[in-house]
């Protein structure tokens, strides 16, 4: 598998960024992008890193957040035939209680909603063979404060998350996860996913939402450590950025040492 970070909150040498994910992954003979950026600027580093857009053959929204999936417009315009994969309530309002108070809609864009190509899914959805799609992550262990500031029906309430989904990738031997915000704790949804799949995982790929991106605020140092002990029960290789935030990063690799990496735009790996 060939994994390259075309959009990310820090970017290397020569590369845009914006608060947003994106990831380019080559895997089972597909093409697939996981996430669309806040805007088309994603393409911009694709075209930089010699991914061919167009020549994607699915696409996959993590959650219901513009920062993953406001480039939606800009994919389509960009890609005349993959499909885009997201949840089935993708489409509700969705906010974010701003330092200030000020309450902000963060929600895909309406006016997209009923574009056919773009499939609803369900709890778990196999795509084609070797990519699996699941949500229903119903634990909260290690569940991040930093959702707090995150509200739906009309800001009125907490976000269940319930319009999150994580991709699982087998090829071969190997076993890797990808998690966009992991709004619902990275800890719960490596749970979930060993109940799909109980082989273990050979990496983990995403934001682990251990900050909170309009303020800056950080996550208690005791709750990162004990998510990175827990990380570090299993054999997986870690690969985060985006809302992790680089104070809880900087923490999770002390604790963690060379098990977990940063992805800034322009980072390839090959797994």
């Amino acid at each position: 598998m060939i994994l390259k970070t075309l959009m990310d909150d820090q970017a290397l040498d020569g590369y845009a960024c914006e608060h947003g994910l994106s990831f380019w992954i080559q895997a089972n003979g597909k093409n697939i992008l996981f996430d669309l950026g806040k805007s088309g600027l994603f393409l911009e580093n694709a075209q930089r890193m010699g991914v061919d857009v167009a020549a994607v053959d699915f696409a996959v929204i993590s959650h219901a957040h513009n920062d993953h999936g406001g480039g939606l417009r800009a994919f389509l315009e960009a890609n005349d035939h993959a499909p885009v994969y997201l949840r089935r309530n993708a489409f509700d309002r969705y906010y974010a209680r701003r330092e200030s108070g000020m309450i902000e809609d963060i929600a895909l864009d309406p006016a997209l909603r009923d574009n056919p190509r773009l499939i609803l899914t369900d709890e778990i959805c196999r795509i084609a063979e070797g990519f699996t799609l699941f949500s229903d992550v119903t634990g909260r262990e290690y569940f991040s404060p930093a959702n707090r500031v995150l509200l739906m029906d009309g800001g009125k309430v907490p976000d269940a998350f319930s319009h999150e989904q994580n991709l699982l990738i087998s090829e071969g031997d190997k076993r890797i996860l990808l998690a966009g915000c992991a709004h619902n704790g990275i800890v719960n949804i490596l749970s979930r996913c060993a109940q799909i799949d109980p082989q273990p995982l050979t990496a983990v790929i995403g934001g682990f939402h251990l900050s909170i991106p309009s303020s800056g605020g950080q996550i208690p140092d005791e709750l990162v450590d004990s998510i990175a002990d827990r990380l570090l029960c299993g054999p997986a290789q870690y690969y985060t950025g985006h809302c992790t935030g680089l104070p809880a990063f900087a923490r999770l690799e002390q604790r963690m040492g060379s098990r977990v990496r940063y992805l800034a735009a322009g980072s390839k790996i090959e797994i």
